[in-house]
């Protein structure tokens, strides 16, 4: 018992030891009292080998493993503040944009979101800024899941967006309460879509304020022939209803789960598109309109 009781201690001593990092702690007035005791052959031998490391280091970058995190949330709180989470399990890491000072990392345990920028009077500065400073996420930590609130959507936004996707690993996506620069921008809602299709997420959700029409059926054909039993939900107030032929049915039974309220579906057809959803054999949900005629407001 004694013996169980000791290993359970030192298993325990040495999993602490391994957690702790000692070199990022040691003062620095320590390391420079071990330094001055060797002869400047030693400290030769030292240089040139930090020298080596730092060169090394910068060139395996490129490859080096990203730390997994679970989210990203990029909330816009006013036209001068933009907010930044990075979710990694209970925890969350602090991002601090301090005029032209380098990107600041500051682990904060089972904390929240941390960070805002200032955004300065010039567009393309402000986006420059913050595109090059969003590379530090991208080279450091690989997404799962991305998520907006209350963005205004222009091309620099969308430059940013583009950005994140390069990271390889985003299977979700949601936008929640957005729109776009001047409510109307068609090429801005074109470029979206665009960029939504080329990276396949395998859940997404739309939730935009603007006027007119933003995800329509050739969009939503398109999505569910990359991404079979796609799970998409679509809200915007503001959209007219979509009323598909008959030939939608094939297309409405390729999608995983659908929550559309603007979509509305002739009741005749649900039968034949129930049909062939139920031999996909895989759980979902549809939520969208019906009518017995298509014509009825």
């Amino acid at each position: 018992v004694n013996e169980s009781t000791s290993l359970k201690k030192l298993e325990a001593n040495v999993s602490i030891m391994r957690a702790m990092n000692h070199l990022t702690e040691l003062p620095d007035d320590c390391s420079l009292n071990v330094l001055s005791r060797l002869d400047h052959n030693d400290l030769d031998e030292i240089e040139t080998t930090s020298k080596k490391m730092r060169l090394i280091s910068d060139v395996a970058r490129k490859n080096a493993l990203k730390t997994p995190a679970t989210s990203l949330l990029v909330k816009q709180r006013n036209p001068q503040l933009l907010y930044f989470i990075m979710r990694i399990g209970e925890d969350s890491y602090t991002l601090q944009f301090n005029g032209t000072k380098p990107l600041q990392e500051q682990r904060m345990s089972r904390g929240y979101l941390v960070d805002l920028i200032e955004r300065t009077p010039e567009r393309l500065e402000r986006s420059d800024e913050i595109l090059a400073r969003a590379k530090v996420l991208l080279q450091r930590f690989s997404l799962e899941q991305l998520k907006f609130i209350a963005i205004s959507i222009d091309n620099y936004f969308l430059n940013y967006f583009e950005s994140l996707l390069r990271t390889g690993t985003v299977k979700e996506f949601q936008f929640e309460k957005c729109a776009f620069e001047n409510n109307e921008s068609e090429e801005g809602q074109e470029r979206l879509k665009s960029l939504i299709l080329s990276w396949k997420p395998s859940t997404i959700r739309l939730n935009f304020t603007c006027k007119s029409a933003f995800i329509d059926l050739k969009f939503l054909t398109d999505l569910v022939s990359a991404v079979p039993l796609v799970q998409v939900t679509v809200y915007s107030p503001a959209s007219t209803p979509l009323r598909p032929d008959q030939t939608f049915v094939e297309v409405l039974a390729k999608f995983g789960t659908i929550t559309m309220r603007s979509l509305v579906i002739n009741t005749d057809w649900l039968i034949e598109a129930v049909q062939q959803r139920l031999r996909q054999k895989v759980a979902g949900d549809w939520m969208f309109g019906v009518s017995t005629d298509l014509n009825q407001q």
